[in-house]
């Protein structure tokens, strides 16, 4: 032990050295580990900025084709009314349309009627008092 009467105050510089060197271990230690702790941190980072990038490229195809799918349903539903809007007028037609032998008959029929008119028309010409008159 230091006397204290020599003007020394008792501590001796090795446990003061030893005590300054382990701190600056200690700071040193702590420092290094913060860095590599940083650099883990900006790594990370960094992956998760990737993640995030390709997370909303897929998000915005998924609902690209979503919105394409929709689109396409709708579409679809206007295709199917108009669809059966234009079978309907085709069943309707076909149910109001007259048959071939039908038009065959009306046909004949105007045919009749109009050699009736001719028929009247030649004996008409031929009576002596209107063919006359007409003149």
């Amino acid at each position: 032990m230091a006397n204290p009467s020599n003007g020394n105050s008792g501590l001796s510089w090795v446990p003061i050295a030893a005590l300054v060197t382990i701190i600056g271990v200690l700071f040193g230690g702590s420092w290094t580990v913060s860095q590599n702790q940083f650099g883990y941190v900006e790594k990370d980072k960094e992956i998760l900025r990737q993640q995030l990038v390709k997370s909303q490229s897929d998000v915005q195809a998924q609902f690209k084709q979503v919105v394409e799918q929709v689109e396409f349903k709708q579409f679809e539903y206007r295709m199917d009314a108009q669809i059966a809007e234009i079978q309907q007028r085709i069943a309707l037609i076909e149910q109001t349309r007259p048959s071939a032998g039908e038009l065959k008959g009306v046909a004949d029929s105007a045919n009749q009627q109009i050699n009736r008119i001719l028929d009247r028309l030649d004996r008409l010409e031929r009576t002596p008092g209107i063919s006359s008159k007409a003149q």
